[in-house]
């Protein structure tokens, strides 16, 4: 559905440890997280949020998921613009840590 955008999935390195994100594998609830860090964050210091904290939303998202207390505010500490530029994109068929999949 074109209404429905996503980023293609990547995969990051955050404090030494592999990340794999992908959107499709979001509830609800976590995009709607995300865009509510990016809005309090933004409502902190009077700077809208540009698409690399949005990448780095989508990054806590993932994290979050085993750590709930983690802030947006800790994973923008821990990533570098380096660390986002070297992110890789990665195919659906190549990801290894897939919420959707009974396997995993």
């Amino acid at each position: 559905m074109e209404l429905v955008r996503t980023i293609d999935p990547f995969r990051v390195t955050v404090n030494g440890d592999t990340v794999e994100v992908d959107q499709r594998t979001f509830t609800l609830a976590e995009r709607r997280a995300s865009r509510v860090a990016l809005l309090a964050q933004s409502n902190d210091d009077d700077l809208a949020p540009d698409e690399t904290d949005a990448i780095a939303a989508l990054v806590w998202t993932v994290l979050r998921r085993s750590d709930k207390e983690l802030t947006l505010e800790e994973v923008c500490a821990s990533l570098t613009v380096g660390d986002l530029a070297a992110a890789e994109t990665i195919e659906v068929d190549d990801l290894t840590n897939r919420d959707d999949d009974p396997e995993a």
